[in-house]
């Protein structure tokens, strides 16, 4: 079973507008009716955070197994929209956020 590993953006990580707005936009598209290009543009955002697995081709995979809560947190994550506390062992900070697991 491989996990799917985020590198999640803190208050010091620089773009942060950038990330909401491009989250914005995403939910908007959503909203309106979901079609291929917008799902394969979410995609190719939230890939930039993935740091496991390495492989490019298995991480994006592993993002379209997501099913719609978990892709929809991990959107809201990415954007600063979700306040909820990063889920790490033992309560220790990190930045890494392992959301999904894939077999």
């Amino acid at each position: 079973m491989s996990k799917l590993v985020f590198e999640l953006p803190n208050a010091q990580t620089p773009g942060y507008l950038r990330r909401a707005k491009k989250g914005l936009e995403f939910k908007e598209r959503m909203a309106a009716g979901v079609d291929p290009t917008s799902i394969d543009d979410m995609v190719n955002f939230l890939l930039d955070f993935v740091s496991e697995p390495e492989d490019r081709e298995e991480a994006k995979e592993a993002l379209f197994d997501a099913n719609e809560e978990q892709f929809s947190n991990l959107l809201d994550l990415v954007t600063g929209e979700n306040k909820v506390e990063n889920p790490t062992a033992d309560g220790k900070p990190s930045t890494k956020s392992e959301l999904l697991e894939k077999e």
